[in-house]
């Protein structure tokens, strides 16, 4: 009751500078309030000497920064006002005794007479979510929630501090698909309060227009600091794949708030906004993206990550060399591999060859590659390189390869000849079972092997022959019987 008749008394006892009033008031910001709570006036006068009162106490205000600006800032001492182009006066280590959050009264005063008053409570809106308190048209004298302009003309007509900040126009597969797959684009909010974007929309190049509704997004509030994604979800022709494309963002009311334009694109990456300009990247929606350039993926890597030697750190003529690799495929539609080992115009091993298909993924592999005996003595030791090659990129790593391994050019001792018959079903059925018969050569005394359809062409020679034998013995004793 008492502040309404301290406000009521001002109000008739006031002498108005009609051309200097309160402007915005911001009594409650978001998370800590100490150096962040400001009062703006507007006046076509150069003001000084100014004093602020609340109901509890008043301020002898300090002008600390001039310049040719009808707008000046109340703060407090520690406040960051280095970025702002306007008049700064402080207050103090507060204002008044700070800008209560529940409601309060504010007078400014000019060597005693009063320049404007306003009393204002946390119904009125601005209370911990990112807006203030602002008069809007100016003049009016009524108070209404609206986003923070500091040093600025207030708008019925508010400007949304959003961005288009990422834009997927050639997804893989189909481009209408429904979402969350097909065709997207990233809005990223800068105001420190969530923003309700239905009714907003995103126009091309070429009048197609796209409504921002719960049908194309997960969720049509994008909160403070964050992002939405919206999808086509069926909507066809909204961005192109090849040439040069326009993309606007308008708020409900119509208003534009930014358009963006890129060329060509291609499939399965998208266009990020990066250190303030437009580049392809590989797709982050929803989440922030790349902060640098050079840390975006899209040109395959092949790295030899591990060579595994013996303890010597060297490898033989006639090794089966084993290392590990690190394949990253990335914006390219090739696949092949290659790895093999060589000096100059000398390789010294046949080529190991992997495909990988998948794009943006990374492939851990060993791969094996068998050095020539070098029985006789083609090569020199020393130091060859691992070739690895594919993907338009590649990588080497160099390995010392001495000595000959003897088990490799051990000359064959001279056995008897013995052709064996292998059949090809056999050996696709079961190499090992079927290659099971034996015998013994008479003049080595080795093992020799045969198959089992050798072994049961030999059993009908001998039953044919036996029964051969009992023919004739039979037709003999009939005779001279």
């Amino acid at each position: 009751m008492k502040e309404l008749i301290f406000i009521f008394i001002l109000l008739f006892s006031l002498n108005v500078y009609a051309d200097t009033y309160i402007n915005e008031i911001n009594y409650n910001p978001e998370g800590e309030d100490n150096n962040f709570e400001y009062i703006e006036l507007y006046s076509d006068e150069i003001l000084s000497n100014l004093t602020l009162r609340d109901l509890k106490s008043s301020d002898e205000l300090e002008l600390v920064k001039e310049v040719n600006s009808n707008y000046y800032l109340i703060v407090e001492e520690e406040f960051n006002y280095s970025d702002l182009n306007c008049n700064i006066f402080f207050a103090g280590k507060t204002i008044g005794n700070n800008l209560n959050n529940d409601r309060d009264s504010i007078v400014i005063e000019f060597n005693g007479t009063i320049l404007d008053v306003v009393g204002y409570s946390d119904s009125y809106g601005g209370n911990n979510n990112g807006k203030v308190l602002c008069k809007i048209p100016d003049l009016t004298g009524v108070l209404q929630e609206c986003i923070p302009t500091k040093c600025k003309e207030n708008s019925v007509n508010i400007s949304y501090r959003l961005k288009i900040n990422e834009i997927l126009p050639d997804p893989k597969g189909d481009d209408n698909a429904e979402m969350p797959n097909g065709e997207w684009i990233e809005i990223y909010n800068e105001e420190g309060f969530e923003i309700d974007l239905s009714g907003f929309y995103l126009e091309d190049l070429f009048g197609h227009t796209l409504f921002i509704s719960e049908t194309n997004t997960l969720d049509t509030i994008v909160n403070p600091k964050g992002y939405l994604v919206v999808y086509v979800n069926g909507f066809s022709g909204l961005l192109n794949n090849e040439g040069f494309e326009e993309i606007s963002l308008f708020s409900n009311e119509g208003i534009l708030i930014e358009d963006i334009s890129y060329g060509s694109s291609r499939e399965e990456v998208s266009w990020s906004l990066v250190e303030d300009k437009w580049i392809l990247s590989l797709p982050t929606p929803g989440e922030e993206n790349p902060e640098k350039e050079e840390e975006i993926r899209l040109d395959s890597k092949l790295e030899i990550e591990k060579v595994y030697l013996g303890s010597d750190e060297k490898a033989k003529w006639g090794d089966n060399l084993r290392f590990k690799l690190k394949i990253y495929k990335g914006d390219t539609t090739k696949q092949s591999v290659q790895a093999w080992i060589k000096k100059g115009s000398e390789t010294v091993t046949k080529r190991s060859r992997v495909n990988v298909e998948e794009r943006f993924f990374e492939y851990p592999v060993t791969l094996s590659l068998q050095i020539d005996p070098n029985c006789d003595n083609e090569y020199k030791d020393g130091r060859y390189d691992i070739i690895v090659q594919g993907l338009d990129t590649e990588d080497t790593k160099s390995v010392e390869i001495f000595g000959i391994n003897e088990k490799f050019c051990e000359q064959p001792k001279v056995r008897e000849l013995l052709t064996v018959n292998v059949d090809k079903k056999d050996l696709e059925s079961n190499t090992e079972t079927d290659l099971n018969g034996e015998f013994f050569s008479e003049i080595t005394g080795d093992t020799i092997y045969i198959s089992r359809s050798e072994k049961q062409k030999n059993i009908v020679i001998y039953l044919f022959s036996f029964l051969l034998v009992m023919i004739i013995m039979y037709l003999l004793l009939k005779k001279n019987g």
